[in-house]
């Protein structure tokens, strides 16, 4: 039992998905990944099981395979094909997209997949009966072919990407569909690189990326409107999420029940990104927060983001009740620029504050105010700022008002200037306060947020043409 926990537990709770070895004959999984590490890099399997899909050589050890695929280079063009056209044709990148496919199942991996495909120019074939077939490698592997059955030879340009007949017929009958479908050539799947990004150096960029971004499962299709990205390491966001695991794969997206909240995330080694905010094109229903119940995605749902990210908007992230943790509220997520208005984004501490400025004193008015100077003020908390809060309150009796009395008679009894220390009870107190704004927020979204999002939905759908 103690070596079974050793091998295949890493001691976290909570975590019900096993990471399994690639390689198709090999059914071994793992619940830690250090041992999920140590088996890719030692583990003896069957050469003839774990080969390169380019020149068949086998190997013993996943990545001894991994290494050989990435020292391919591009065979030489040795045969004259027909010139690139500027645009390719739909019929010609709909191959391109089945080979993708044909390659991601043969590999167990679509990293593997878009690796070959980037090294050995994609060829669509066009045979003496019209139909056409998309091999890969250079043009030279089926030079021996040209003069029999093969009628042209054709390469498809490296940048162009084939948009889904799937994505596009599930978009077709949905009035919501409208709201992306003229920009679907801006679409491709989630690239590697992306997926490659480190959180610690490219957390703005992972945000603005997603934003904007289709999930696709099956037939439903949920657009992001906010993306939230978060580190897998401590060392590089405080708070960092660990939910879901790719399971030796690019990405992958899944829902996932969580601080008791549905959250819907999508998942590389080196980063999360939560959605907090979106609208499910199917039916036209929207979320605001992070509590996603109207979509759950299948294991194989794929990720399609825009080209144009660059118009996306870095805001604050969700609060997830750390208030007193100014790291919370760094501004790396991203806001879809279709919906970056005021009243469609969901509600943060700074929005918070915004929203209730202008409203009769209240407890949740006061705090968010605290909270908002908090984070202004880098982490200081100020005797003054509580002060002048608490003087606006006249008639409020809730709770929020009773525990930030409780807060004013702790600072006032601290002895020294205005700066007041948040250690000890102070400290508590302050995390005691931030569980409450939650509710708050919760409300704004779901009474406030959600429909001005829906009325600008309608307002986009029925622009004339």
């Amino acid at each position: 039992m103690h070596t079974h926990l050793l091998q295949n537990h890493d001691g976290k709770k909570g975590r019900t998905e096993s990471l399994r070895c690639p390689v198709s004959s090999c059914h071994l999984t793992y619940e830690s990944r250090p041992w999920f590490e140590t088996h890719l890099n030692e583990f003896e399997h069957d050469p003839e099981e774990n080969s390169c899909p380019l020149c068949h050589q086998g190997f013993k050890t996943w990545r001894d395979r991994e290494n050989h695929l990435a020292a391919h280079e591009s065979q030489e063009d040795n045969v004259k094909t027909e010139p690139d056209s500027e645009t390719d044709s739909e019929e010609d990148l709909g191959a391109v997209q089945e080979l993708k496919r044909g390659l991601t199942v043969q590999s167990g991996s679509l990293l593997t997949a878009d690796y070959m495909i980037s090294i050995a120019q994609p060829i669509v074939l066009t045979l003496d009966d019209d139909s056409k077939i998309s091999v890969l490698g250079g043009p030279g592997s089926v030079e021996a072919l040209a003069g029999r059955t093969i009628v042209q030879a054709k390469t498809i340009q490296h940048g162009e990407r084939a948009n889904d007949p799937e994505l596009s017929n599930a978009l077709l009958p949905c009035r919501y569909g409208k709201l992306v479908l003229d920009d679907l050539s801006l679409y491709h799947e989630l690239d590697t690189n992306t997926c490659q990004l480190r959180f610690s150096t490219s957390s703005k960029e992972i945000g603005r990326r997603l934003a904007g971004a289709l999930i696709q499962s099956r037939t439903s299709i949920m657009l992001v409107l906010k993306a939230e990205p978060y580190g897998v390491q401590k060392t590089e966001d405080p708070h960092e999420q660990t939910l879901v695991i790719p399971d030796g794969r690019p990405y992958i997206a899944k829902s996932v029940k969580h601080d008791s909240t549905q959250k819907l995330i999508v998942a590389t080694d080196r980063w999360q990104m939560l959605v907090t905010s979106c609208i499910l094109l199917n039916t036209g229903e929207v979320t605001a927060g992070p509590h996603v119940t109207s979509f759950t995605p299948h294991r194989n749902s794929r990720v399609w983001t825009r080209a144009d990210f660059q118009k996306n908007l870095n805001v604050e992230r969700h609060l997830r009740s750390k208030f007193h943790d100014p790291s919370t509220l760094a501004k790396c997520a991203g806001i879809f620029h279709a919906f970056q208005r005021y009243t469609c984004q969901p509600v943060t501490l700074g929005l918070l504050y915004e929203y209730y400025i202008q409203k009769s004193a209240s407890g949740t008015k006061v705090l968010a105010y605290i909270f908002h100077n908090f984070f202004e003020d880098e982490g200081i908390l100020k005797k003054s700022v509580v002060q002048e809060g608490l003087a606006w309150i006249k008639d409020d009796t809730s709770r929020i008002t009773q525990e930030l009395r409780t807060l004013e008679s702790m600072i006032l009894n601290e002895s020294g200037n205005d700066v007041v220390s948040i250690t000890g009870t102070i400290g508590r107190q302050l995390r005691v306060l931030a569980g409450m704004l939650p509710t708050a927020i919760t409300d704004l979204n779901q009474k406030q947020v959600k429909k001005e999002i829906e009325r600008h939905i309608e307002r986009l759908l029925n622009v004339e043409p």
